[in-house]
């Protein structure tokens, strides 16, 4: 069964060439990775850390969801996915992104989730703190209320200009107000203590946190990515490891080609049945092409 996994990744590989293409074709990819352990890479120990990368891109319509397996978690793999692109980038704010604060092309935006995600540490955390968990609490109110102005955007159906406008109005003065009152606590907590390092991470990333008031294909998070690496992780509690560097791209392969399906409305077993078929009859790159997960059921 993994060798024949790796014959269809084989056998596939144009669809992923023209899906990374297009992935970076589109107005904004969002970027994310997780870890996987591959037992036989050259040079390495059996326990050591990999990581499967992940990008959402394309076109909003028609979207892409691209697995790139790797050893390293470094800045010259998250270049080496972006490539070329240039355009919106979302992303958490982990280090190996802080180049596209200042890259030429490239606007970066980051991911209310995870700043979210820190105040809510801090609450679990310090609980029994009303001091530290009143600012804690405070920041995630803030927050909140910047998730209800979008549900109400998305309940209104108002797009493009329109929630630009709507998000100037309303999450705007929000954002004031934060930024405000971040700058009245941050000395005077702790910078290494739970709540410090919370703030010191939304400070530090408070210009990419407003990018999203003037593009409306941004979403307040990077959550559409987390979502498309959620089947990896939950598959990686059962096969555990790839035997080696072939296989974690296999794996990844795979993993582009099913994503992608459900992301443009197949059901998997449908697309697979589709892939293996024309895959058997296909005779040039070009029948090939025509198999592209993208291309959605009602289009066949």
């Amino acid at each position: 069964m993994c060798a024949w996994t790796r014959q269809i990744a084989a056998r596939a590989a144009p669809i992923l060439d023209y899906l990374l293409d297009a992935c970076r074709a589109g107005p904004l990819i969002g970027i994310d990775e997780t870890t996987l352990q591959v037992l036989k890479e050259p040079n390495r120990k059996a326990a050591t850390t990999s990581y499967m990368w992940v990008m959402r891109g394309g076109q909003q319509e028609n979207p892409i969801i691209y697995f790139d397996y790797d050893p390293s978690r470094s800045q010259s793999k998250a270049r080496a996915c972006l490539g070329d692109y240039r355009g919106i980038v979302q992303s958490d704010g982990y280090a190996a992104y802080t180049y596209l604060d200042s890259f030429p092309g490239i606007k970066h935006a980051a991911c209310w989730a995870h700043v979210r995600r820190k105040y809510t540490q801090v609450l679990k955390a310090l609980a029994g703190d009303r001091a530290i968990s009143g600012v804690a609490q405070d920041m995630v109110k803030r927050i909140q209320q910047l998730y209800r102005f979008e549900k109400d955007a998305r309940n209104a159906r108002i797009t493009g200009s329109d929630l630009i406008a709507w998000r100037n109005q309303h999450s705007k003065p929000v954002l004031k107000a934060m930024n405000h009152e971040l700058r009245r606590v941050i000395g005077k907590v702790p910078p290494k203590s739970t709540l410090g390092k919370a703030l010191s991470y939304t400070m530090n990333l408070w210009p990419c946190l407003n990018v999203f008031l003037d593009h409306a294909e941004l979403t307040l998070d990077n959550n559409l990515v987390e979502n498309a690496i959620r089947p990896f992780v939950v598959g990686r509690k059962n096969w555990l490891f790839a035997g080696n560097p072939d296989g974690a791209k296999a794996s990844a392969a795979i993993y582009t080609l099913i994503e992608t399906a459900k992301a443009n409305g197949w059901e998997p077993f449908a697309y697979l049945t589709f892939l293996l078929n024309g895959l058997i009859d296909a005779k040039s790159d070009q029948e090939i092409l025509i198999l592209a997960p993208n291309c959605t059921p009602q289009n066949i």
